[in-house]
């Protein structure tokens, strides 16, 4: 079980204009993730949360090697120079269900 948080600064408008998604690849059969928050702070200290109503699961872009990865993307709109985005969300592995537990 791991807890991860991720954040991405937004220093200009390139951020803006490619989006400002988060992404997270996985292999459903080996984990699962739960989501706990994804917001967007300002620079002037107000914070937009992500509708999760805007989150999107997809095939993962990868060979069929890994064909039940999964691509979740968390988009983070709104984005403005100054701005922070924040992502917060538990991993669970399933270790058993790895081709190879020791690596």
């Amino acid at each position: 079980r791991m807890h991860r948080t991720e954040i991405r600064g937004f220093v200009s408008d390139v951020g803006g204009q490619q989006g400002g998604d988060f992404e997270i690849q996985v292999k459903t059969s080996r984990a699962r993730i739960s989501i706990r928050r994804a917001y967007l702070l300002r620079s002037d200290g107000s914070v937009e949360e992500v509708d999760v109503r805007s989150i999107q699961v997809t095939d993962a872009r990868t060979p069929g090697l890994f064909s039940d990865e999964k691509r979740v993307t968390i988009p983070i709109r709104g984005v403005v120079p100054g701005a922070i985005g924040v992502l917060e969300y538990e991993e669970v592995r399933n270790l058993d269900a790895d081709p190879m537990p020791w690596s």
